[in-house]
């Protein structure tokens, strides 16, 4: 199991954690470099917000590579396509934000060098007379320079997905539609209240599973609905990817330290330092109005997140926070089957809107 560092910790590990974050900006000197302090811990949280990560004050996994992505500024590398071996960082990002700007279609902006990218940086590179080899060297790195100073707006990213919106919109039938319960096997997830939401995520993907297709949709579940066992979130992911699905709905419940917490969120991809998906904010705005419709629970909102799920799928992905099972009442009610089939009518009917043909 990865090691986790949070306030209060004493290790070498937070010494480099510490160095990682003032690199980029994030100031915290310190007497006692290995020790987790508080200072520590407002710049782990405000890192966090600024990624659209969890923010909890804790360096995981997730984190901890997000922080190793964030010291990359384009140029310091040589990027290019890997098969197998990815290269993530800020440095993709700011590439791939420079060809899109020129018109040039990487797919998601996502700090990811996947095909799409390598596609498109040879496609700049054919047009400004470069040697055409998917590599981002020097000469790449000149000539998106001189370009860059050249072009103006940055709208070719959204008229892309206006047009990607254009094209789903033909009605639910025949799409296929990827629901993922959260957690599963011994992943319970949250437990309070006795409820687990690894249950109440689970029933309502069953419902779902019905009411999507009964208009003729094409239902892919990314872990069995009987919690025999759960993949990680880049494994559901890649699933995702290599069904070919036109739409992604992640199930969670969430938890709070306080008890009043309650209501219902909707989150899509969407980072302040790099891409947003407007076809997934579409959907989950579609979808959480509809939810809230149903059940009547109180609106936390539409927000942009950069979690794996939402992040290294292809298509639109929207994932839902169900309610808070810290909150008893609200854990009550989701433990309600009535209410859970509530909660699947509305997000079946948010999908049925999103797909709507224009009229």
């Amino acid at each position: 199991m990865a090691h986790l560092f949070r306030l209060g910790d004493r290790d070498v590990a937070v010494s480099e954690i510490r160095a990682r974050l003032a690199h980029i900006g994030f100031s915290v000197d310190s007497t006692e470099p290995d020790f987790f302090d508080q200072r520590m811990d407002q710049a782990v949280r405000a890192f966090q917000q600024a990624r659209g990560l969890n923010i909890d004050g804790i360096v995981g996994p997730h984190t901890m590579r997000r922080l190793e992505e964030a010291r990359w500024s384009l140029g310091d590398r040589p990027l290019s396509f890997q098969p197998g071996y990815l290269i993530y960082g800020d440095d993709v990002i700011s590439l791939q934000q420079r060809l899109t700007t020129m018109g040039f279609d990487t797919g998601k902006v996502d700090g990811i060098f996947g095909v799409r990218t390598d596609q498109a940086l040879k496609e700049f590179q054919r047009s400004v007379g470069a040697l055409v080899d998917g590599l981002a060297g020097v000469e790449t790195f000149t000539a998106l320079n001189r370009l860059t100073r050249t072009v103006s707006g940055g709208h070719a990213e959204r008229l892309r997905q206006s047009v990607l919106l254009d094209s789903l919109r033909t009605g639910i039938a025949a799409k296929t539609i990827v629901i993922d319960p959260g957690h599963g096997g011994d992943d319970l997830g949250v437990v309070a209240h006795g409820v687990r939401e690894v249950d109440v995520v689970t029933s309502i993907a069953s419902r779902l599973q019905g009411r999507l297709s009964a208009p003729g949709a094409s239902v892919v579940l990314t872990r069995p609905l009987q919690n025999v066992g759960g993949p990680d979130d880049r494994d559901r992911a890649e699933l995702c990817n290599s069904v070919g699905a036109d739409l992604v709905i992640s199930l969670h419940c969430d938890e709070a330290t306080s008890a009043y917490a309650a209501g219902i969120a909707a989150f899509h991809y969407g980072s302040p330092t790099g891409g947003w998906s407007h076809a997934g904010e579409r959907a989950a705005q579609r979808i959480l109005f509809a939810v809230l419709k149903q059940t009547h629970a109180s609106d936390c909102h539409v927000h942009g997140r950069t979690w794996e799920i939402l992040r290294l799928t292809r298509m639109p992905a929207v994932r839902i926070e169900v309610g808070y099972l810290s909150n008893e009442a609200e854990a009550a009610a989701l433990n309600d089957p009535k209410y859970q089939d509530q909660i699947a009518a509305g997000i079946a009917e948010g999908i049925v809107t999103f797909f709507a043909p224009v009229a």
